[in-house]
């Protein structure tokens, strides 16, 4: 799996499978970040060697530690303009590189600037996989860039315009997650193959 975008509307299980996604690339020996902006994820790690770091305001001088298996950044605080998670962003991928982050959870808050300027972070895309959470590709201007960065984009449920924009740049199978549950989590990836 490398660089993968999960894309649906709200309640469908976008981050319910990125939640089982990362438990496994943990219990896999992976080191993982996850950018958690409604804290959904950490009642999922108590069990585990976690690092868990509470934003609660930004400055350039931001300094990340991602040293344990699990780093979680809540961000369920932070008010962020589009300069202000540009930022971030680019602090959290010069830490993640730094400590050696195998994956990085983006789930919604963050995901709309890192599509907008995923050009941008051309640089970090064989540092670490990235796995962006998101409930809509269509606002994006820049399709091709996102196409170009990300290798695999599962599809739960998801706007008619959006399948279509989808369509005209890969063929996509679109699964549920149920579907995706029943078919094993790893292996599902494999049913979302991108020409």
């Amino acid at each position: 799996m490398r660089n993968t975008i999960i894309v649906g509307n709200t309640g469908c299980g976008k981050t319910t499978l990125s939640r089982q996604l990362s438990i496994e690339d943990v219990d896999d020996g992976s080191k993982i970040l996850i950018i958690d902006s409604l804290d959904e994820y950490g009642h999922k790690f108590v069990d585990y060697d976690t690092n868990t770091i509470k934003l609660l305001d930004l400055d350039e001088s931001m300094e990340f530690e991602f040293e344990k298996p699990v780093n979680i950044l809540l961000l369920d605080d932070i008010d962020l303009n589009k300069d202000m998670a540009y930022m971030l962003i680019a602090k959290i991928f010069e830490y993640a590189e730094m400590y050696q982050i195998s994956t990085i959870y983006i789930d919604d808050l963050l995901s709309y600037t890192l599509l907008e300027c995923i050009n941008d972070f051309e640089k970090f895309k064989d540092s670490f996989n990235l796995m962006v959470v998101t409930q809509s590709l269509n606002n994006f201007e820049n399709h091709y860039a996102i196409y170009k960065f990300f290798k695999e984009i599962i599809v739960m449920k998801i706007s008619l315009l959006d399948i279509e924009c989808l369509r005209d740049n890969y063929h996509i199978k679109k699964r549920s997650l149920n579907d995706c549950l029943d078919f094993g989590l790893r292996s599902s990836f494999n049913i979302y193959d991108l020409d």
